[in-house]
């Protein structure tokens, strides 16, 4: 009876042991669990800082670009602006490149006319922004020429108005539009249209064939008779 006892005590001190490990092994197993669980879910929070950093650096990547495309934007071509007159067959106001020289600005007004006096005027010379280009006719005066570009605003490629050296009288055969604009009573557009009539119809024979051409009538052709010639 006593052996029988004896068993029955070690079998349930067994039993007991046995549950006392089970339960402690899963206490372990519970905490090490925790542990694990709060570094795998650390561990993304990590990256997720560590990526902030080249993001932030993007923009200013970006930014020599942005300077060069507001540089672009604002340097903007720009024009000259010259006022072409005399022995050209369009006179007028055009636009052109900086830094163009007198050809250019012939070019730009269609060429010389038929009583150009071509050798006269020095092709090559720079111009100015804003400059008067007058070309001058055969048997106009004309100023020397200098290739080194015109310093003041008005630069003219010919002689001021002036009168016949023989006569004191003009030539409407040979005038420039300054010399027929300094004619009384006879303006810029009236001056143009005596120097179209005579490219039209070849020289004034006689001074009272100036009458012929539009805007110019009795009166005031007998204003400016006795300031004109057709020459010799």
């Amino acid at each position: 009876m006593n052996f029988r006892a004896s068993g029955k005590v070690l079998t349930a001190a067994g039993i007991i042991c046995f549950a006392a490990a089970f339960l402690l092994l899963n206490s372990f197993k519970g905490e090490f669990g925790k542990d694990t669980a709060g570094l795998s879910t650390e561990l993304p929070q990590m990256e997720d800082t560590l990526d902030v950093t080249p993001k932030a650096a993007a923009p200013a990547a970006q930014e020599p670009e942005r300077l060069a495309s507001v540089t672009q934007s604002t340097a903007l071509p720009q024009k000259w602006v010259v006022y072409v007159t005399g022995a050209v067959r369009n006179p007028g106001v055009y636009e052109i490149a900086p830094s163009s020289r007198v050809y250019e600005a012939l070019n730009a007004a269609g060429g010389f006319s038929a009583d150009a006096d071509q050798e006269a005027v020095n092709l090559a010379a720079m111009l100015t922004d804003g400059v008067h280009i007058k070309f001058p006719r055969k048997g106009e005066a004309v100023t020397p020429q200098s290739s080194a570009p015109a310093a003041p605003a008005r630069a003219s490629v010919s002689s001021a108005p002036r009168a016949s050296a023989a006569s004191g009288k003009i030539n409407i055969n040979t005038a420039g539009l300054g010399e027929l604009d300094s004619l009384a009573g006879i303006g810029p557009k009236t001056g143009q249209a005596i120097i179209d009539y005579r490219e039209a119809n070849g020289p004034f024979r006689r001074v009272e064939d100036l009458m012929n051409v539009k805007g110019i009538g009795p009166k005031k052709f007998d204003a400016i008779k006795d300031d004109i010639t057709v020459g010799g």
